[in-house]
Protein backbone atom coordinates (compact mmCIF):
# COMPACT_ATOMS: atom_id res chain seq x y z
CA UNK A 1 0.00 0.00 0.00
CA UNK A 2 1.25 3.21 -0.85
CA UNK A 3 1.35 6.60 1.29
CA UNK A 4 -0.74 8.04 -1.95
CA UNK A 5 -3.57 5.19 -1.14
CA UNK A 6 -4.30 6.01 2.13
CA UNK A 7 -4.14 9.57 2.85
CA UNK A 8 -2.77 11.96 5.31
CA UNK A 9 -5.81 10.75 8.46
CA UNK A 10 -4.69 7.32 8.02
CA UNK A 11 -1.47 7.85 7.96
CA UNK A 12 -1.59 9.74 11.34
CA UNK A 13 -3.17 6.86 12.58
CA UNK A 14 -0.87 4.61 11.86
CA UNK A 15 1.95 6.92 13.63
CA UNK A 16 -0.28 7.11 16.79
CA UNK A 17 -0.23 3.73 17.06
CA UNK A 18 3.12 2.87 16.50
CA UNK A 19 4.22 5.95 18.96
CA UNK A 20 2.09 4.30 21.68
CA UNK A 21 0.80 6.11 24.70
CA UNK A 22 1.19 9.54 26.14
CA UNK A 23 4.22 9.95 28.42
CA UNK A 24 4.10 11.96 32.08
CA UNK A 25 3.99 15.67 30.68
CA UNK A 26 1.96 15.18 27.75
CA UNK A 27 -1.19 16.65 28.28
CA UNK A 28 -2.43 16.42 24.15
CA UNK A 29 -0.43 14.45 22.11
CA UNK A 30 -0.83 13.19 18.15
CA UNK A 31 -3.85 13.84 16.53
CA UNK A 32 -4.62 17.08 17.63
CA UNK A 33 -3.48 20.71 16.09
CA UNK A 34 -0.43 20.74 18.51
CA UNK A 35 0.74 19.44 21.69
CA UNK A 36 0.49 20.50 24.73
CA UNK A 37 3.36 19.28 27.34
CA UNK A 38 4.18 20.20 30.67
CA UNK A 39 8.14 20.39 32.35
CA UNK A 40 8.93 20.71 36.25
CA UNK A 41 8.59 23.60 37.65
CA UNK A 42 12.56 25.07 37.87
CA UNK A 43 13.60 23.40 34.84
CA UNK A 44 14.06 25.02 31.48
CA UNK A 45 13.29 24.11 27.98
CA UNK A 46 15.61 23.17 25.57
CA UNK A 47 14.60 22.86 21.76
CA UNK A 48 16.77 21.98 18.91
CA UNK A 49 16.01 20.69 14.96
CA UNK A 50 17.87 19.48 12.51
CA UNK A 51 16.82 18.80 8.80
CA UNK A 52 18.27 15.46 7.07
CA UNK A 53 17.58 15.70 2.94
CA UNK A 54 18.18 13.08 0.83
CA UNK A 55 20.85 13.20 -1.46
CA UNK A 56 22.66 15.37 0.92
CA UNK A 57 22.26 12.99 4.12
CA UNK A 58 21.85 10.03 3.12
CA UNK A 59 21.07 8.22 0.11
CA UNK A 60 18.28 5.94 0.12
CA UNK A 61 20.14 3.04 -1.83
CA UNK A 62 22.55 2.67 1.12
CA UNK A 63 20.22 3.81 3.77
CA UNK A 64 17.62 1.77 4.68
CA UNK A 65 14.30 4.09 5.95
CA UNK A 66 14.77 2.88 9.45
CA UNK A 67 18.53 3.91 9.18
CA UNK A 68 17.55 7.46 8.01
CA UNK A 69 14.88 7.61 11.07
CA UNK A 70 17.76 6.55 13.16
CA UNK A 71 19.75 8.91 11.90
CA UNK A 72 17.35 11.80 12.01
CA UNK A 73 16.77 11.64 15.64
CA UNK A 74 20.22 10.94 16.85
CA UNK A 75 21.35 14.28 15.85
CA UNK A 76 19.55 16.08 17.84
CA UNK A 77 20.02 13.98 21.08
CA UNK A 78 23.05 14.80 20.16
CA UNK A 79 22.44 18.35 20.64
CA UNK A 80 20.48 18.40 24.09
CA UNK A 81 23.09 16.20 25.19
CA UNK A 82 26.02 18.93 24.63
CA UNK A 83 24.09 21.08 26.49
CA UNK A 84 23.37 18.88 29.34
CA UNK A 85 19.97 18.38 28.72
CA UNK A 86 17.13 15.53 29.25
CA UNK A 87 15.58 14.89 25.96
CA UNK A 88 12.18 14.46 26.29
CA UNK A 89 9.86 14.78 22.95
CA UNK A 90 10.20 14.75 19.47
CA UNK A 91 8.36 16.14 16.84
CA UNK A 92 8.33 14.09 13.16
CA UNK A 93 7.91 15.93 9.88
CA UNK A 94 8.40 14.70 6.64
CA UNK A 95 8.16 14.66 3.04
CA UNK A 96 8.23 11.78 0.91
CA UNK A 97 6.81 11.13 -2.44
CA UNK A 98 3.17 9.41 -2.85
CA UNK A 99 4.16 6.17 -4.02
CA UNK A 100 6.40 5.37 -0.84
CA UNK A 101 4.90 2.47 0.62
CA UNK A 102 3.87 2.57 3.90
CA UNK A 103 5.79 0.06 4.97
CA UNK A 104 8.51 2.20 4.29
CA UNK A 105 7.06 5.12 6.78
CA UNK A 106 6.53 2.06 9.09
CA UNK A 107 10.35 1.72 9.12
CA UNK A 108 11.17 5.14 9.56
CA UNK A 109 9.01 5.08 12.71
CA UNK A 110 10.87 2.09 14.16
CA UNK A 111 14.28 3.90 12.97
CA UNK A 112 13.15 6.80 15.08
CA UNK A 113 11.77 4.91 18.30
CA UNK A 114 14.95 2.86 18.24
CA UNK A 115 16.97 5.77 18.79
CA UNK A 116 14.48 7.38 20.82
CA UNK A 117 13.59 5.35 23.44
CA UNK A 118 16.77 4.47 25.50
CA UNK A 119 16.28 8.01 26.23
CA UNK A 120 12.95 7.92 27.27
CA UNK A 121 11.62 10.22 23.98
CA UNK A 122 8.27 10.40 22.86
CA UNK A 123 6.75 11.55 19.76
CA UNK A 124 3.92 13.74 20.02
CA UNK A 125 3.30 15.13 16.69
CA UNK A 126 4.75 16.41 13.68
CA UNK A 127 3.28 16.83 10.01
CA UNK A 128 3.38 15.10 6.53
CA UNK A 129 3.80 16.46 3.14
CA UNK A 130 4.69 15.34 -0.34
CA UNK A 131 7.97 15.66 -2.36
CA UNK A 132 8.41 16.03 -5.95
CA UNK A 133 12.03 14.68 -4.77
CA UNK A 134 13.36 12.52 -2.63
CA UNK A 135 12.67 12.18 1.21
CA UNK A 136 12.88 15.30 4.12
CA UNK A 137 12.82 13.98 7.11
CA UNK A 138 13.00 17.07 10.33
CA UNK A 139 13.18 16.02 13.82
CA UNK A 140 12.46 18.54 16.43
CA UNK A 141 13.51 17.65 19.99
CA UNK A 142 12.79 19.22 23.25
CA UNK A 143 13.98 18.75 26.49
CA UNK A 144 14.52 19.97 29.84
CA UNK A 145 17.69 20.99 32.00
CA UNK A 146 17.82 22.18 36.16
CA UNK A 147 20.24 24.86 36.09
CA UNK A 148 22.24 26.72 33.21
CA UNK A 149 22.51 25.17 30.21
CA UNK A 150 26.67 24.27 28.93
CA UNK A 151 26.40 26.86 26.33
CA UNK A 152 29.46 26.58 22.97
CA UNK A 153 29.52 30.65 22.90
CA UNK A 154 30.80 30.18 26.83
CA UNK A 155 33.28 27.65 25.94
CA UNK A 156 37.22 29.72 26.57
CA UNK A 157 40.53 28.54 25.70
CA UNK A 158 41.43 25.70 28.24
CA UNK A 159 37.80 23.87 28.83
CA UNK A 160 37.50 20.25 27.89
CA UNK A 161 36.07 19.70 25.43
CA UNK A 162 34.80 15.78 24.63
CA UNK A 163 33.37 14.11 21.33
CA UNK A 164 31.92 10.97 21.00
CA UNK A 165 33.02 9.10 17.23
CA UNK A 166 35.49 9.65 14.89
CA UNK A 167 35.42 13.27 13.67
CA UNK A 168 34.64 13.37 9.89
CA UNK A 169 33.13 9.90 9.73
CA UNK A 170 29.97 10.49 8.97
CA UNK A 171 30.83 12.81 6.10
CA UNK A 172 33.51 10.18 4.94
CA UNK A 173 30.82 7.46 4.92
CA UNK A 174 28.80 9.30 2.44
CA UNK A 175 31.55 10.09 0.02
CA UNK A 176 32.80 6.71 -0.05
CA UNK A 177 29.79 5.64 -1.41
CA UNK A 178 29.94 8.08 -4.13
Amino acid sequence: MKVGEIGERELIRRVRRRVGSPAPGVSVGIGDDTAVLTVAPGRSLLATTDLVIESIHFRRRYATPADIGWKAVAVNLSDIAAMGGTPRFALVAFACAKDTSVEEIDALYEGIHDAAEPYGVQVVGGDTSASPGGWIVNITLLGEIDGAPRLRSAARAGDVIAVTGSLGASAAGLASFE
